[in-house]
């Protein structure tokens, strides 16, 4: 996906009054999925299991923002093109108020030493590289999360390494597709979602 496109996707959640967030898969070269532990005092998923991630800060465009959430919360460098696989509208009212946002998850590569991440303390408190037999870890989150860290995990494992344009599975949720070419399959839950009331946004069974 081009910049103008990505851009174009960024001016759309703005438009319609959602902030937008950005998450990174990352995998080593066994193919694992890096996650790390939120630090028990976060008002979101205390203690759960999440992947790099966070706000698009005002004047960021979404890689801009990846890249330094990337940066901020384990040292690495994104390198190469980040492809993006789920998209996602969710709200949380953590300060009694509703707070809309559009997720954007991208799998990335990254330089820099891989079995020694600088971890954002104390934001974060311990990580782990989980491969298919080790997504149980997930559950860990206890459905606090509405499954959703183990679809998109599932999701990053299962993507082809090094792809050079976006596969067509990408996922969304909650946003109707705008107009142009790119296919737009069933969507999936972002980070941070409240059960929506609407059935039709019900989440569909974990793959668990």
């Amino acid at each position: 996906m081009t910049d103008p496109e990505l851009a174009r996707l960024q001016a759309e959640a703005e438009a319609n009054g959602r902030r937008c967030v950005v998450g990174a898969l990352v995998r080593d070269e066994q193919g694992r999925v890096f996650v790390h532990r939120r630090g028990p005092n976060r008002a979101w998923l205390p203690n759960g299991w999440d992947v790099l991630g966070g706000h698009v800060e005002a004047g960021e465009s979404l890689l801009e923002a990846l890249a330094r959430e990337v940066r901020e919360e384990s040292g690495w460098q994104v390198v190469g093109t980040p492809r993006l696989i789920f998209t996602a509208d969710w709200e949380s009212d953590e300060d009694g108020t509703p707070n809309r946002r559009r997720e954007f998850d991208f799998l990335v590569e990254v330089a820099g030493d891989l079995a020694r991440p600088r971890l954002e303390r104390p934001q974060h408190t311990a990580y782990r590289w989980i491969g298919p037999n080790d997504i149980g870890l997930l559950d860990e989150n206890e459905g606090r999360d509405f499954g959703i860290m183990r679809r998109i995990v599932e999701l990053a494992l299962s993507a082809e390494p090094r792809a050079a344009s976006l596969p067509s599975s990408v996922q969304r949720l909650g946003h109707q597709p705008s107009p142009g070419p790119q296919p737009q399959p069933p969507g999936s839950w972002g980070r941070g979602a409240k059960a929506p009331r609407h059935p039709r946004r019900r989440p569909p069974p974990a793959r668990r």
